[in-house]
């Protein structure tokens, strides 16, 4: 197995990200959309975005919503208005957004970025993280993509929870949740039933959802 750096990997990832099935993105999803507030009127960034997949279905219910992403080849399959730039340095105004989105990307960008995502977000909006839960990070679990049949794996900053904490969010609701008979069918799909059981034991996921107290 090749190890790569994030950017590097998902520069090869971007063709095929969509496309392959991928039960983490399955319950991340189903997760995460019960904890979105309602967008009429708000504005959203969707930092980190991949191929813009929250930009995306939230396009249609917020008033604007900005793509961000540091890979160029994820970036160009998300919606515009978009954004090349690392998480950690925004090219956003401060209290800027009403709505912050990172998902599935804190163990790639490092949980300084939550000091940025904080940063862009108006007092009293919201910050929703969600990323491959700490528990299956340090069980052994990969990140993991097959490109010309070789099995690429990217790197990742480990964390805990207790490196969530920052003084200008106060922390709603998290959200720790395993794999459900959803992601069996996506095991299936993927041709690897076998190995569901195992990886419905431990948490896969987390969800969390802060408020930007005021300054």
């Amino acid at each position: 197995m090749t190890v790569l750096d994030p950017l590097e990997g998902h520069a090869l990832w971007a063709k095929t990200y969509d496309a392959a099935p991928n039960p983490v993105v399955s319950l991340e999803q189903r997760t995460l959309l019960r904890l979105v507030p309602r967008l009429n009127g708000l504005t959203v960034a969707d930092i980190a975005c991949g191929t813009g997949r929250w930009a995306r279905a939230l396009q249609p219910r917020a008033k604007s919503v900005v793509s961000v992403d540091l890979c160029p080849q994820m970036l160009l399959h998300a919606p515009t208005p978009r954004l090349v730039a690392d998480a950690a340095a925004l090219p956003l105004r401060d209290s800027s957004v009403d709505v912050t989105i990172c998902a599935l990307s804190l163990s790639y960008a490092g949980v300084g970025c939550l000091a940025e995502l904080s940063r862009i977000t108006r007092p009293g909006g919201r910050v929703l993280v969600s990323d491959l839960h700490p528990a299956a990070l340090r069980s052994g679990w990969k990140r993991s993509f097959r490109v010309h049949g070789e099995e690429i794996s990217l790197a990742f900053r480990p964390y805990d929870f207790w490196d969530l904490l920052q003084p200008n969010l106060a922390l709603l609701d998290i959200q720790e949740v395993s794999f459900g008979d959803p992601e069996r069918e996506v095991f299936a799909n993927a041709g690897r039933s076998e190995r569901f059981d195992a990886m419905a034991s431990v948490p896969a996921v987390f969800v969390a959802m802060w408020v930007r107290r005021a300054d």
